[in-house]
């Protein structure tokens, strides 16, 4: 679901937590998994708080949701 808000290109993480609707710690979960898989990119800003980080989809990312987009 978090995916999906990111095609937008670049969401902070707050932002993805007001769009989405669901609990902070669980967004940062959301965020680290899709990190770990290499579904996307995210980054603290300089100030190193990670609720202030930026998220954004890898090439691998938008392949993928394009694969689901068309896999329905």
């Amino acid at each position: 679901m978090l995916a999906a808000f990111l095609v937008a290109d670049r969401l902070s993480l707050r932002r993805l937590r007001l769009l989405s609707g669901l609990p902070h710690e669980l967004v940062v979960r959301c965020v680290e998994r899709l990190a770990a898989d290499g579904l996307l990119a995210a980054e603290r800003r300089p100030d190193g708080n990670e609720s202030r980080g930026i998220a954004s989809l890898t090439d691998e990312g938008r392949r993928t949701l394009e694969r689901l987009g068309t896999a329905g």
